[in-house]
């Protein structure tokens, strides 16, 4: 059964609102988990009956169906999520937890109706939309490190912005054209990650751009080809640019003074669940979790005028620019290294990935450095590389940024040794992903 993360982050919420679709949803996913299929149906059909869903809820109530032994019912909802736009022929090909259904003849006709609409794959398209996304991630990421490192004046930090300002005129001019031309893809034109990409460039976009596009996102949410996620983002996103309150509380901000989170200025905060509901997100208690936000409406209403004048000494556009989405938080499982056991949770084998790979740099690295560079005590010298770990789990696309070559030419090297890692997940599909890393150098007193 595939999990979408935007959809049901976390579970140990206690819910004091109104049932309503989104929380059936929670409740249907928490009795597959525990192997009430039954139940968990039950859960769905309720979910159903108060809202139509989209193709991502359909699938994964499918599959309680079919291990629930109702393969009528199994079947219809997994009919449901192919017209609705699923298009992974992999996940049914190979997802167990479909397989009482696999030989009837309704699941051959489905399946049959998703290989054919995978004809209109245009693999031009998706491999130019993911040098873009691979261009982003890297470069994007690594930028304010890099002027940590050097200085914001720095020759090189001034050249890669240059760059980045270039890419990022080329890339939205090339997505604006898709755009323009065709409307939002439809589901099987290029994978998840080349919606992402289009998402992304238009989220970055001036607020001109955006609010252009934001009528083709929201035609393609009306037409069940778009993530409801990114349409309530971007929807925040222009309305925080514009000195206006957000609507669905996606947007998180950083209290200096208070040393905490909190939810950006947002509108009718007693009714945002309803509206996150009808979205598929999950109510503010849960999504705040990753915070330690504690969601109490009434409570915010009384705190708003603090935020608003708070946020009004902080220019706007630079404001929400401080708060970009983390693609790692829409992935179903994170990548493995092979040090890491299987089964883990997300964050658990996240975070061994990044243990494996510090202990590796930490064995590797040549500290013999120190005296080439002249370091003298108590001095620190800093390098980030950046690399991908493609869908077939291989190491491409290093780069590094640092205060001196050698120390770049040495990150490049360590970094070389990474083993075959077992590739990330995204919506049930192995996908690439980008890291950066951050190596100290530092000389004992």
């Amino acid at each position: 059964m595939r999990k979408i993360i935007n959809l049901i982050l976390f579970f140990t919420a206690v819910n004091v609102y109104s049932q309503n679709f989104i929380d059936h949803i929670i409740k249907a996913d928490e009795l597959y988990d525990e192997g009430k299929y039954k139940e968990s149906v039950n859960e769905y059909v309720k979910a159903f009956e108060k809202q139509d869903g989209t193709m991502d809820p359909y699938y994964n109530a499918a599959c309680s169906a079919s291990l629930a032994g109702d393969k009528d019912q199994a079947l219809t909802w997994l009919k449901k999520s192919v017209e609705k736009g699923w298009f992974d022929e992999k996940s049914l090909e190979n997802d167990p937890d479909l397989s009482i259904i696999r030989e009837d003849d309704r699941f051959k006709e489905i399946f049959n109706n998703v290989t054919d609409r995978l004809t209109i794959r245009d693999e031009t398209l998706e491999k130019e939309l993911k040098e873009i996304y691979s261009f982003n991630q890297i470069y994007k990421s690594n930028i304010r490190k890099l002027e940590q490192v050097s200085g914001k004046l720095n020759p090189r930090v001034l050249e890669v912005k240059e760059m980045i300002r270039i890419q990022d005129s080329i890339s939205l001019e090339k997505v604006s054209k898709i755009l323009d031309e065709k409307g939002w893809l439809e589901p099987g034109v290029v994978d998840r990650e080349g919606d992402l990409t289009l998402f992304l460039i238009i989220f970055h976009a001036n607020l001109e751009t955006q609010l252009k596009y934001l009528p083709v996102f929201k035609k393609a949410l009306a037409e069940g080809k778009i993530r409801p996620i990114y349409v309530a983002l971007l929807e925040d996103r222009i309305k925080l640019k514009n000195g206006e309150k957000q609507i669905y509380g996606t947007f998180i901000g950083w209290n200096n003074k208070t040393n905490s989170s909190y939810v950006r200025p947002l509108d009718d905060a007693l009714n945002v669940d309803e509206r996150r509901s009808k979205l598929e997100l999950p109510p503010m208690n849960v999504y705040l979790e990753k915070w330690e936000i504690k969601w109490d409406p009434k409570q915010y209403n009384q705190m708003l005028p603090d935020i608003e004048k708070y946020e009004s000494h902080f220019d706007k556009d630079n404001l929400v620019n401080n708060y970009s989405i983390y693609v790692s938080q829409l992935l179903d499982e994170s990548p493995l290294h092979p040090l890491c056991k299987k089964g883990k949770s997300y964050e658990e084998s996240k975070q061994c990935f990044s243990n494996a790979v510090s202990e590796l740099v930490t064995k590797k690295f040549d500290t013999y450095l120190v005296n080439e560079l002249g370091m003298p005590p108590g001095s620190i010298q800093k390098v980030f590389v950046s690399f991908e770990i493609d869908a077939n789990g291989d190491l491409i696309n290093i780069r590094t940024f640092g205060s001196d070559v050698r120390l770049e030419e040495e990150a490049f090297r360590v970094i070389k040794f990474l083993p075959k890692i077992q590739p990330a997940v995204l919506n049930g599909t192995k996908v690439a992903t980008y890291f950066s890393l951050p190596i100290t150098l530092k000389v004992s007193d």
